[in-house]
């Protein structure tokens, strides 16, 4: 599951991916909440254990308009949560 905490006066963010199975959390600052700038982040997280992940969950947020590009990038499958 992956989602963000926007900052005091909306200035950067917290991403948060969490792997519910193995119950290990990866937790990255983000100076803009772009989807640009999350993507990333996810690629610099996952790095070097990106293996594990088959589906990524997301939150409705603008910052994961660029969901396609992460699932090309780390060959998973990508959800949005129905709120």
């Amino acid at each position: 599951e992956a989602g963000t905490i926007i900052g005091r006066n909306h200035k950067g963010a917290i991403l948060t991916l969490v792997e519910r199975k193995l119950k290990y959390t990866l937790i990255r600052k983000v100076n803009r909440k772009t989807s640009h700038a999350v993507n990333t982040a996810i690629s610099e997280l996952v790095k070097g254990i990106k293996e594990r992940f088959i589906t990524m969950t997301v939150d409705n947020g603008k910052e994961f308009a660029g969901h396609k590009e992460i699932a090309s990038r780390l060959n998973v499958d990508v959800y949005f949560a129905h709120p």
